[in-house]
């Protein structure tokens, strides 16, 4: 059923102007047309209202609207306007709740507040706010929306409106059955004055007070407080049906403004882009027009030939004296054909049908059909081994599938069937589909095409008019791609969604075309191509969404986990959160005669040895410290668990470049032996990772001594807003960033800071974790005296560093308290 919401002004019975004639000939037209009305309560506030009253009010309004459009759900269509003249803070949610129960719905614009500057005061701007976001809000929500004219369009494209769904009316129809008075010719003709009729008060049409001599015009309308003249005649207030009888003139003028050399102000410049409602009088009175030469309705004009286009008013008794007869008389009889089908409400008529038929094709009877196979571990994205365990690509199949239930519940929503075509059971899937998903077939056929083809024929043979397929391994995928492959079918026979390694996503069609399930080998880097040659050469039309990226390798992981970093929303589903909290973490501990501190360190990452791959890298210490760090190994190590020892040269960029080397983790964190990590550490990194490609921790001291409470926020004042972290604060980076920036300059000192630097100038800024990392303050002494000593030596060195100094000197300055 197709219905249409009707309200009125309040007082409309007794206007005595065309305020609300426009929006009763759409209700009108619309009732012809044999849509159902469901007619909405006025409600009149009768004083200014307290904020308590106005919630009242509101709440009132909002019960009236709720009762009339709750029956509304799929399979009906709600054709509303904006803006309504009932305005409260409800409305765009009650149309939203229709929409989602699967009400198909259609906005005719009557007026366009969003591009509407008006100079409002306080509460009024706080008023006209909310209307735009309520109109706003419509215009998503609608199916199709009905505007003036193209420029009205444009200018919704311009901030983010659908165009396709826009069908613009071009110009306002004025309804009326009797047939015009007799005495038309003599009423208009082009010896007459120009006819003007509106708001006529000095505020809503300036321009009037000050129109040029030898201007001769008839004015029609209520608060005129001008002169009169030989040429300004003021004829009195008629109501619209009655002004059609009685007025007279040469042209009708659609003019607004301040001024008569160009429509400006707030009202002026609102003709730049809407239909004005005095235009439809004009010609549906038989009258030609003149309209400013900027006006969205000027292109109409000058097409139609049935008025004059004009910069200024000052060139309107220069340009009526040039005419000629016949070519008034053209215009006239232009003005007049026009006007006969405004008056039979042609215009609203074919393009509100247009609009209701491009629903009804949008939202045909469809079906989107979920290709996927119950997640077992074993069974669920094997290739994924040995990087994941079993478990973990079962459970990455669960979190997609979740992500794919929370898009499909939204296309599910605006009435689309969700069906699920499984394979290996469907116990999870139907827990996670439970109250949106229609059917569940059973995949059946040899090949993955066969099993395609039958899965699409055997919902169109349960009578749905158009099927889109989709596969349960597509993280990038979004409800407006769906969307658009629906979309595409209104123009093509098959659509097809690539993947960027060489196979397809989606398929759809409306009816089963063998050519799109040609026989190819599945899973190779051409099905996509192959396919669509096999559906073109067969003289069938293909439609492509946008390209996506499927989840079948580590390598796709990697990919994800880079994206998500740039997209927010991507950290937000269910597959990102997964993927950020088994990121693998490969901890790095270069060491050298660290006797003292390697105990401590061992006992620290045990606790994480099932959750972290632990690397120390011996200098070939010389106190024993790897032949304990072997010991300690052999004591605990278990089943495929446990630390990794490896020994190279001594240089502390030297030994973690080969750490990193040894490694296999997603993620590298070099930790100085001296250090110790927060408690759950692995979380922190994570958390970082999941937004940045590199980071740190925020260092703190022991120590108590002022200057190296200054040292700790210099460090991490340095590390948050210069992104120069150094070594002890815990460097953490993506395995794949680490190798391409060729991983640290193996020299005796300043790794760390060449690397930041490196990184800095490449434009990665690093991330920092909430949690600090505590150091030893070891190198710096004791006392007062000596933490100066050896900080104003730090500075030092890097100065020299940045000047160029050679590595030999700058070593003879650096005292190593390993050695």
């Amino acid at each position: 059923m197709i219905y249409y919401t009707e309200t009125k002004y309040w007082n409309s019975d007794n206007l005595m102007n065309s305020l609300s004639k426009g929006r009763d000939d759409y209700f009108e037209v619309l009732r012809r047309m044999g849509l159902e009305c469901i007619s909405i309560p006025i409600f009149r506030p009768r004083r200014f209202l307290t904020v308590y009253e106005r919630l009242n009010f509101d709440r009132r309004v909002y019960k009236a609207w709720w009762h009339k459009l709750k029956k509304l759900g799929s399979g009906d269509t709600l054709v509303i306007h904006s803006p309504s003249s009932e305005k409260f803070s409800g409305y765009a949610g009650l149309i939203r709740e229709a929409s989602s129960r699967g009400c198909r719905v259609v906005t005719i614009v009557f007026e366009l507040e969003t591009f509407f500057n008006m100079d409002y005061r306080r509460l009024g701007k706080l008023k006209r706010a909310a209307s735009v976001k309520i109109e706003k809000a419509l215009f998503d929500i609608s199916d199709a929306i009905v505007v003036h004219n193209d420029v009205m369009k444009e200018k919704l494209e311009s901030i983010g409106v659908d165009g396709a769904k826009m069908f613009s009316v071009g110009v306002m129809d004025y309804l009326r059955d009797e047939q015009l008075s007799d005495e038309l010719t003599e009423r208009i003709s082009m010896n007459k004055a120009v006819a003007f009729a509106g708001n006529l008060s000095y505020e809503k049409s300036r321009f009037e007070y000050d129109l040029p001599d030898g201007f001769r015009c008839n004015l029609y309308g209520a608060d005129y407080t001008g002169h009169t003249s030989k040429d300004i005649c003021y004829k009195g207030v008629f109501d619209p049906m009655s002004l059609m009888d009685i007025m007279e003139g040469s042209f009708g003028l659609v003019w607004d403004g301040d001024s008569v050399d160009g429509c400006t102000g707030s009202y002026g410049d609102y003709l730049r882009f809407n239909n004005p409602h005095k235009i439809a009088l004009y010609l549906a009175s038989g009258m030609p027009v003149i309209v400013w030469s900027e006006a969205a309705m000027a292109h109409f004009v000058r097409r139609e030939n049935c008025g004059l286009t004009v910069d200024s008013l000052r060139e309107v008794p220069g340009l009526i004296a040039s005419l000629t007869a016949d070519e008034y008389e053209s215009m006239r009889m232009n003005a007049c054909r026009i006007g006969n089908e405004m008056r039979k409400g042609v215009h609203i008529r074919t393009t509100v049908e247009a609009a209701l038929e491009y629903t009804e094709k949008k939202n045909k009877r469809c079906v989107l059909i979920i290709f996927t196979r119950e997640p077992r571990e074993g069974y669920s994205k094997t290739r994924m081994m040995p990087y994941l365990n079993a478990g973990q690509c079962a459970e990455l199949q669960r979190c997609m599938l979740r992500d794919l239930e929370e898009i499909s519940r939204k296309i599910h929503n605006k009435g689309t069937q969700i069906v699920i075509a499984h394979a290996g059971g469907c116990g999870f899937l139907k827990e996670a589909f439970n109250d949106i998903a229609y059917r569940y077939i059973e995949q059946r056929g040899e090949s993955l095409g066969d099993k395609m083809r039958n899965a699409i024929s055997d919902v169109i043979d349960m009578g749905y008019e158009r099927a889109v397929l989709i596969g349960s391994d597509i993280p990038d995928l979004d409800e407006d791609d769906i969307k658009e492959a629906f979309e595409l079918l209104n123009e093509n026979d098959i659509v097809l969604g690539s993947t960027e390694d060489g196979g397809y996503y989606l398929i759809g069609m409306d009816e089963i075309h063998q050519a799109a399930f040609p026989n190819v080998h599945y899973g190779t880097d051409s099905v996509y191509e192959e396919t669509v040659k096999h559906i073109k050469e067969a003289g069938l039309s293909v439609g492509q969404t946008g390209k996506c990226r499927d989840m079948d390798t580590a390598e796709d992981i990697a990919d994800y986990r880079s994206s998500m970093r740039r997209d927010g929303d991507l950290r937000k589903k269910h597959t990102g959160k997964f993927l950020s909290d088994i990121a693998k973490i490969s901890v790095i501990i270069p060491v050298y005669n660290e006797i003292s501190e390697i105990d401590r360190m061992m006992d620290q990452m045990n606790r994480y040895v099932d959750e972290c791959e632990i690397i120390f890298v011996d200098g070939m210490s010389t106190d024993g410290t790897a032949e304990k760090i072997a010991k300690y190994i052999n004591n605990i190590q278990r089943d495929g668990h446990g630390f990794k020892l490896i020994t190279c040269e001594k240089g502390r960029g030297v030994q973690m470049n080969r750490g990193a080397e040894a490694s296999t983790g997603d993620v590298l964190f070099f930790l100085h032996c001296d250090s110790t990590v927060p408690d759950d550490f692995p979380k922190e990194i994570r958390r970082v990772m999941a937004s940045y490609e590199w980071g740190c921790f925020g260092v703190k001291f022991a120590s108590g001594n002022f200057f190296m409470l200054t040292n700790r926020i210099i460090s991490n004042q340095r590390a948050k807003l210069w992104a120069l972290p150094f070594g002890d604060q815990g460097i953490f980076i993506d395995r794949d960033l680490f190798f391409d920036m060729g991983m640290y300059p193996e020299q005796a000192l300043m790794e760390d800071y060449e690397f930041s630097l490196a990184l800095k100038e490449k434009g990665c800024r690093p991330g920092m974790t909430r949690r600090r990392i505590l150091t030893s303050d070891r190198r710096y002494g004791k006392g007062t005296k000596n933490i100066l000593r050896t900080e104003l030596n730090m500075c030092r060195l890097r100065h020299m560093h940045r000047r160029g100094a050679g590595e030999e000197v700058l070593k003879s300055m650096y005292e190593d308290i390993r050695s």
